[in-house]
């Protein structure tokens, strides 16, 4: 392959996968110098108003992008920043947020759903031990070469032992069952990570 003065390769010089079929044209570009300029047929032609009309139909059913391309790149100035702040705080408050579960993240940051927490991960062992390490709900279990993730799932999920002051429920053994990571993520909604319950 040929490469330019500074170390770049010079077009044309590679050797493309189609060399050889029909139809292959090495010009280097998408567009072969034999199809440019007056050698293409449509040369010197243009549209009809009809086939105008019938391009512009088909670009209206497409998709507008989301993101305007003049914003695209750009941040938000400091002022606007504060006022999405404010916004945001007073649906918070008001319990309306999108992401509000009322007010239980500061008992999960206690809890620490982790292996680093020794009493999760006690319950958690405890649970695979009574089960067997067997997924309650499908009947999978490691052997025979085969791997299988298991999670422990709370039965009374760990948001609503909060919402109930229920935190002993935590981590007692009666709320808790073995369930593989596609029996978890079936449960849980497609999105689910495997932390936290």
């Amino acid at each position: 392959m040929r490469r330019d003065e500074l170390g770049r390769f010079a077009k044309g010089s590679s050797n493309p996968w189609n060399r050889g079929m029909k139809g292959w044209i090495n010009s280097g570009s998408f567009i072969s110098e034999k199809v440019m300029g007056k050698n293409n047929l449509f040369y010197g032609k243009h549209h009809t108003d009809e086939t105008k009309k019938k391009i512009s139909d088909v670009q209206l059913g497409k998709p507008k992008p989301k993101v305007s391309q003049a914003l695209k790149g750009r941040t938000l100035p400091g002022e606007t920043k504060k006022k999405i702040g404010i916004a945001m705080r007073k649906r918070v408050e008001q319990g309306i947020h999108n992401f509000w579960k009322g007010g239980i993240s500061r008992h999960y940051e206690k809890i620490n759903h982790s292996l680093r927490n020794s009493e999760w991960r006690n319950w958690r062992n405890k649970i695979f031990e009574r089960d067997n390490y067997i997924c309650q709900k499908c009947g999978i279990k490691s052997g025979n070469g085969k791997a299988v993730i298991l999670h422990p799932h709370h039965i009374l999920a760990v948001a609503d032992c909060i919402k109930n002051n229920k935190l002993a429920l935590i981590y007692e053994i009666t709320n808790g069952i073995t369930l593989c990571k596609n029996c978890h993520q079936v449960i849980h909604g497609k999105n689910y990570s495997g932390k936290g319950e």
